[in-house]
Order: C-alpha cells, then structure tokens, then sequence
C-alpha cells in the first residue's frame, strides 16, 4: 500500500485536456461516498505504517539512549525487591548492600567514577562474599542494562551441560550467549554476556581418564580471546577469597581473575529466611 502510494505521487499531473474531460464526468452521490472511503482508506494504512515505523524509531531511540547512574539506580532497585520477595530473603539495600549496589550502578552506567577506588570499567566483575549475603540477587537485579547486558546461569549448570555433552560445550561460554543480543529486551546490544554464579561449587569432570575444572578453563578460553570478547561482558559470584583460588584452581587462575575482574566484598549476615 505504501508503495502503491509513493508511486501515485511520482505520478506527473494530467495535462489540461485530460482533465477538462475528467471535470466534464458527473459522479452520483454513491460513487462519490465510495471513493472517498477508498481515500480514507487507503491514506489510513499509509498513515498506520507511519506510525508503526516512528514507534519502532522511537523504542529503538529509546534502547540506545544511555542510562545516568541515577537511572540506573532506580531501574535495578526495583529489580532488586522483585528478587527479594522471590529468593526470600530479609533485607535489601540495608547498610552492607546500599554501598555495593551504588557501585554497581556507577559501573553498569558507564561512570568514570567507578575508577576513582583504583578499579576499571574494563574488567568484569568479581563479587565475593559469605554464603547468604545476596550476592546473587544483588548481581542479578542488574542483568539487563543499557551498557552490557548478561545471562545469569550457575557454574554447577554449566558443569553439567559440559559433563553432558562433552567439555567442549564448555567453549559455548566462553564468548556472547549464542542467539542472544539485537532486540529491544536487550536495548539491541550486539552481545549478551554472562554472569556465573557460585564460582567453587562446581564438580571436577573426568574425560580419558583426566580431571578437568570446567569453569577454569573457561576463564582461561576467555582470557585469550581478550583482543576479541572484552572482560566486561563476564561476571562472577563466589564465596571464595582470590588468595584462596590457588588451593582450588592453581596460580595461573587466581592471577588471570585479578587482571580481568574487578574484586568487590559484600558483607554482612545471612539473609536468608
């Protein structure tokens, strides 16, 4: 219709002859109600699809347009208390979480503040604490932003789907999440990163007769794909201290973490019910 229309308009006007024939015919009161409801109707599918391209321009505008930190803050509050309410725990931004969770907005929203404590927006994020403290939930209400968006999955998750299909699954993890990214739930973003959660949970998979720690060697794939995935596009929960990555995943890891993720303690009690 659209079409149909544009070429009407390209259409040059009849010259004088032509339409003095034309003035000459006489329409009945029946030919002409029918042909302005043709009129009408057809300028209404022309305007329709206007107003369906702005409103996809707009929702597209919309996505791009980067969040401020305050924002921010507002949109991952609510995400927070709908997660809350969800997982049961007792509290939210209490007086251990409000400090962090400011972090996060600083470096989810792009905010060179972020760096002012010696940390950088170029690495992921590392957040560690005791068991119960929330860091899930903390990390999650942030999955979806207009900076880098992240999938959350759980490293026992991923243990299994390697110990199921093989530890070459695991080099799935190791860049975007396949089939994700380019629509308006992610703001168009190109790639969708991930989040593991409960990094040390994870079993040990034995393939030809050798123990392999899968999360290790993603972290390591990810690690020496850098020139092409960026560190920010990777997160990680653990109740493990880095010191103590050593005894589990030997020197090279704990080194490789503090080079790609930035290293944030959530304190406090248990949370859970």
């Amino acid at each position: 219709m659209q079409q149909l229309h544009t070429i009407k308009k390209m259409l040059p006007p009849p010259p004088p002859e032509v339409k003095e024939l034309f003035d000459a015919v006489e329409l009945n009161d029946e030919e002409i109600n029918s042909a302005i409801f043709d009129a009408k109707r057809n300028k209404y599918f022309v305007l329709d699809e206007e107003r369906k391209q702005q409103e996809k321009k707009d929702i597209r505008d919309e996505a791009l347009r980067p969040w401020s930190t305050n924002e921010l803050f507002h949109f991952a509050k609510k995400e927070a208390e709908v997660l809350v309410k969800i997982s049961g725990k007792v509290h939210c931004l209490d007086e251990y979480v409000e400090p962090v969770f400011n972090q996060l907005c600083l470096y989810f929203s792009n905010n060179a503040l972020f760096e002012s404590n010696g940390l950088s927006l170029n690495k992921g994020i590392m957040l560690i604490g005791n068991v119960g403290v929330g860091k899930t939930d903390l990390l999650k209400a942030f999955r979806k932003n207009k900076r880098q968006c992240f999938l959350p999955v759980t490293c026992n998750e991923v243990e299994e789907k390697c110990r199921d299909k093989g530890l070459r699954y695991s080099e799935t993890f190791a860049g975007p999440v396949p089939g994700h990214g380019n629509t308006p739930q992610y703001f168009f973003q190109h790639q969708v990163g991930w989040m593991f959660d409960d990094l040390g949970t994870e079993g040990i998979i034995k393939e030809y007769g050798n123990q392999l720690e899968v999360m290790e060697k993603i972290i390591h794939m990810r690690y020496m794909l850098k020139e092409h995935v960026p560190f920010n596009t990777m997160h990680l929960t653990t109740n493990i201290p880095v010191d103590d990555l050593e005894k589990r995943y030997g020197y090279r890891m704990r080194s490789r973490v503090r080079e790609m993720f930035n290293v944030i303690t959530l304190p406090g009690p248990d949370r859970r019910k």
